[in-house]
């Protein structure tokens, strides 16, 4: 887990609201709190590093508003398939009315850009168990954002530009690829689909898994895509990455790996129209808008990516005209 910031004389506070559970289900005492301190604030609860009679524990702090009022009850389900498939501890505590959760503590160090293939193919072995998995309640997913909010993009033109100037143009040109990965989308699989490198624990043995609010079932390769974009992973850490999920089975036709490569492009759109679509009220667009936009134009500019787009445009419309037929 990510080191914890300084502590902050009220963080006690903020475990309040919680005591009540956490003695009922942990037999909990506030007097034998020993330290703590903050993990992450994040946008929706705030995560803490408590040491309670010795033992260290992350305690996610309740939620006073919803995001959904089924929010965390999909969220406690999903989390359950994850620890079935051996890829995230079970929860001590997690009450889906509000989100509080507790989680024994994961000593050992968040995934960082530039992995080692040790440390991409634990990635890898961790992914495999997870979308070999059950299956999942399904949310929210790239494709189905994308589908929702690129109208409204197209729609405000001009205004999209204050935010990046790009990125009206990135939405046409990755139009195409969108398309051929929806025509040729597999089974959905459950996935994790917020791998940012603080939600991966790299323990030595295990790449641990956290934080499974926006999981839901999808194309598996979003998330091979969603690490190579974040960890920045080409060579020998890449190859060991996708040779490790591929496993036995392999992908000699090489799809897979294209379709992975395709997945990172539309991994920065995403996250570009995502911020776009969080700030358009705002009196100030979100820089990261515009970072993603030059990072999702990166990639569709480099190496291998135009001939990735070809291979997937082919297998596209072979699919299209075999079910046409």
């Amino acid at each position: 887990m990510t080191q914890p910031r300084t502590p902050k004389p009220d963080l006690r506070a903020l475990l309040a609201a919680a005591w009540p559970r956490l003695g009922e289900r942990l037999g909990w005492a506030p007097e034998r709190v020993e330290r703590v301190a903050v993990v992450t604030v994040g946008h929706r609860n705030p995560t803490l590093d408590v040491t309670h009679a010795g033992v260290r524990y992350a305690v996610r702090l309740p939620r006073p508003v919803l995001q959904a009022p089924d929010w965390y009850r999909r969220e406690a389900h999903n989390v359950a398939i994850a620890a079935a498939a051996g890829v995230t501890p079970p929860p001590l505590v997690l009450d889906p009315a509000d989100g509080l959760m507790v989680l024994p503590w994961i000593e050992g160090r968040p995934a960082e850009r530039g992995l080692t293939p040790a440390a991409a193919a634990r990635a890898g072995a961790a992914l495999r168990r997870l979308h070999d998995g059950g299956a999942f309640e399904a949310g929210d997913d790239a494709l189905g954002r994308l589908d929702r909010r690129l109208p409204r993009l197209r729609r405000d033109g001009a205004a999209v530009l204050a935010h990046a100037r790009g990125l009206p143009a990135l939405a046409e040109a990755v139009r195409p690829i969108l398309e051929g990965l929806s025509a040729t989308r597999p089974p959905p699989r459950p996935c994790h689909g917020d791998l940012v490198l603080g939600n991966m624990v790299d323990t030595g043995r295990d790449m641990v898994l956290l934080d499974w609010e926006t999981a839901t079932m999808g194309d598996p390769l979003f998330d091979l895509a969603t690490v190579c974009v974040r960890a920045r992973l080409e060579g020998p850490a890449r190859a060991a990455l996708l040779d490790t999920w591929f496993g036995l089975v392999g992908d000699p036709d090489g799809l897979g790996a294209v379709r992975v490569r395709l997945w990172e492009v539309v991994y920065c759109l995403d996250k570009a129209v995502t911020y776009w679509a969080n700030g358009r009220g705002a009196a100030t667009p979100d820089r990261r808008c515009a970072g993603w936009t030059a990072r999702g134009w990166s990639l569709l500019a480099a190496p291998g990516t135009r001939a990735a787009a070809v291979r997937l445009e082919h297998q596209a419309a072979g699919i299209v005209a075999a079910r046409a037929g």
